[in-house]
């Protein structure tokens, strides 16, 4: 093996029980970020779709979808950006 270092890293991660567990946290932190990104572009999606097609306000709509308030400049940022589309 040329890597000696990398191959005992991969076999920990792979077969030690501690270095399993260490993957799977890893791995569900990567599922619940990619979560709150999904909830963010289709909360920006719904904003947008009920600003145009309904013709309500950004506040509102974002009202109706219960974005907390600490999100709300980020959310309409995003709304005007067409960042999502």
């Amino acid at each position: 093996m040329f890597f000696p270092d990398l191959a005992n890293r991969v076999r920990y991660l792979k077969e030690d029980p501690e270095g399993v567990e260490e993957v799977c946290k890893a791995m569900d932190e990567i599922r619940k970020d990619d979560e709150k990104r999904n909830d963010m572009k289709n909360a920006v999606l719904h904003i947008r779709d009920m600003v145009s097609g309904l013709g309500i306000s950004m506040e509102t709509a974002m009202d109706v979808i219960h974005i907390p308030t600490e999100l709300r400049n980020d959310v309409a940022q995003l709304v005007r950006s067409n960042y999502y589309r």
